[in-house]
C-alpha cells in the first residue's frame, strides 16, 4: 500500500511547487521542459495509478471502464511514461495548439494502448 501512495504523495508536492499556472497543471508546452525529470517521472506513474484506480471503481459502479488493460498487467513508472511520449508525439500539433493538460494527453493514450472491445 505505501509503494502506492508515496508516487502520489511525491506528485502532489511537486506540483504545489511549480511554478506559474495557477492550477498546478502541466501543460503539453511545458512538458518538453519537464519530461526528463524523475519528479515528473513520479507523478506520470502517480497518474497513471490514479487512472487505474478510477477505472477500477467505475466498473464496481457498473459503468463502462475509461479504458481495457490486460487483467495482468503490471503497470510501472516506464509504461505510463511510453505511452505518454507515444501518444504526444502521435498528436503534439494538436496538444500543443491547444496547450492540453499533460494528464489529458495520458488518459488519451492509455485509450489508445488499451481500447476496449
Amino acid at each position: 500500500m505505501q509503494k502506492v501512495f508515496i508516487p502520489l504523495i511525491l506528485s502532489l508536492f511537486y506540483l504545489a511547487f511549480l511554478p506559474g499556472n495557477a492550477s498546478a497543471e502541466i501543460s503539453a508546452r511545458d512538458y518538453q521542459s519537464y519530461k526528463d525529470d524523475d519528479a515528473f517521472r513520479l507523478m506520470i506513474h502517480g497518474m497513471g495509478l490514479a487512472y487505474s484506480w478510477a477505472n477500477i471503481a467505475i466498473q464496481h459502479e457498473g459503468d463502462s471502464p475509461l479504458y481495457c488493460p490486460p487483467s495482468d498487467l503490471r503497470a510501472d513508472a516506464n509504461m505510463h511514461l511510453s505511452i505518454l511520449n507515444e501518444e504526444f508525439d502521435a498528436n503534439s500539433r494538436v496538444y500543443l495548439e491547444d496547450d492540453i493538460p499533460i494528464a489529458l494527453v495520458l488518459l488519451r493514450g492509455l485509450k489508445a494502448a488499451f481500447p476496449c472491445d
